[in-house]
């Protein structure tokens, strides 16, 4: 199974996972930003920066797990330029779309935040490996 492939069949588990765990229906367990755009950007700023977003930091608040691109260290630079307002004032559209084409050339992953104790509790150990350093 390719990487894509593997990662949509992960999503799949886990929503079925946490609705049937919860017996209430998926879109009031799960957020999950299909792509990378602006709504995922003001999401990853209302969470590094409080009071940036407030309306997203409300809205994102109801979730238990939220699901997208992953915002590390390969992006860190960019993300915190954005917050600093050196692209402009976040949330405008000029400062978004800039900060939006630096991210963009990034092969950005999926990641996860599982934000409440509810879902951490949903998380089952499958499997482990051994890595072994040269």
């Amino acid at each position: 199974m390719n990487e894509k492939l593997e990662i949509i069949f992960m999503q799949t588990r886990l929503i079925r996972l946490a609705s049937e765990e919860w017996h209430l229906p998926v879109d009031q367990i799960i957020y999950l930003f299909k792509k990378a755009d602006v709504d995922w950007l003001h999401c990853i700023a209302a969470h590094r920066k409080k009071k940036m977003f407030i309306e997203v930091e409300h809205e994102m608040a109801k979730y238990d797990v939220i699901a997208g691109k992953i915002a590390d260290d390969a992006t860190n630079a960019t993300l915190t330029a954005y917050l600093a307002g050196v692209f402009g004032t976040a949330g405008d559209k000029e400062a978004d779309d800039f900060c939006m084409k630096q991210l963009l050339p990034n092969k950005l992953k999926d990641q996860y935040c599982f934000k409440t104790e509810a879902a951490i509790k949903c998380l089952k150990f499958v499997e482990g490996e051994k890595v072994w350093l040269k």
